[in-house]
């Protein structure tokens, strides 16, 4: 009864906690992703327009150096590789955009992201003009930035949070335990040595108990029944005391019924003469 609450409340929170932690790598992760893609793409732009295939292949390798990197490319709008840094996975550039096929990338532990390399072409404000928005910024297309990551060290990260996880659970369970066991025993053993008097007090055993602390949790009921034992042990005294004198009495009794009759068995035994 005290184990059974403090194992379910351990096992929730790591489970929680567990659950929680993995959410949060895995967001830090598509954030990385989505960050180095970016970076990628930013750094193309300008190889891209100016057709500088050495700068771009410098900013793939670049990247590719970063932890966890496993490929980048810079494609062209059609998808033809321009610049590319370490082996792809994908077969055709329709299965960048593909959501199928991205799910099971990751499920064998890839994660590819791709972006668009645009070029802005930004106009000066126009003090005198009546519009406020953005229709003097205007986008063109130049190419997509591919980056695939390991998902390898995700999943140590996973796994070393579960061993953590695991690890605060066993020691919550251990300290949880031993709370409970010392607070059930506080709860348990007073009550079975209630029991206990009570089952001697029904065999007969009238004898009041001694040496009780004060800080005795149940003290008021052991007084208690210390009271009904010597009223107990009173009354069996006083119904001894009256069956021995109602037996004194009815021998009495007896006795003068059988002086009586021998009496009578004289008399007439003596009148038949």
């Amino acid at each position: 009864a005290a184990l059974v609450p403090v194992l379910l409340t351990v096992v929730i929170m790591v489970g929680v906690f567990w659950s929680g932690r993995v959410s949060d790598l895995g967001s830090a992760h598509q954030t990385q992703a989505r960050l180095l893609v970016q970076k990628v793409a930013l750094a193309s732009e300008y190889g891209i327009f100016s057709g500088n295939t050495p700068a771009l292949q410098g900013v793939a390798m670049a990247v590719r150096k970063e932890p966890g990197v496993r490929y980048v490319a810079v494609l062209s709008p059609s998808g033809q590789v321009l610049s590319q840094a370490g082996t792809g996975s994908y077969q055709a550039f329709s299965n960048l955009s593909d959501p199928a096929y991205l799910a099971r990338q990751r499920e064998q532990g890839i994660n590819t992201v791709m972006e668009a390399i645009t070029s802005r072409n930004v106009q000066l404000d126009d003090l005198y003009s009546s519009s406020s928005d953005d229709a003097g910024v205007n986008t063109q297309v130049l190419g997509y930035a591919v980056v695939e990551l390991s998902m390898e060290p995700l999943r140590n990260q996973e796994r070393n949070l579960l061993m953590v996880a695991i690890g605060v659970g066993i020691l919550g369970l251990l300290v949880g335990g031993m709370l409970a066991l010392q607070l059930g025993e506080r709860v348990v053993r007073p009550v079975m040595s209630l029991s206990r008097r009570i089952q001697r007090i029904g065999h007969g055993d009238f004898e009041a108990q001694h040496g009780l602390s004060p800080r005795e949790p149940l003290i008021e009921l052991h007084h208690a029944l210390n009271d009904m034992a010597l009223r107990l042990a009173w009354g069996r005294d006083e119904l001894e005391q009256r069956v021995e004198a109602v037996t004194k009495e009815l021998r009495e009794k007896k006795e003068e019924a059988e002086s009586a009759t021998m009496a009578k068995s004289r008399f007439l035994a003596a009148a038949s003469h």
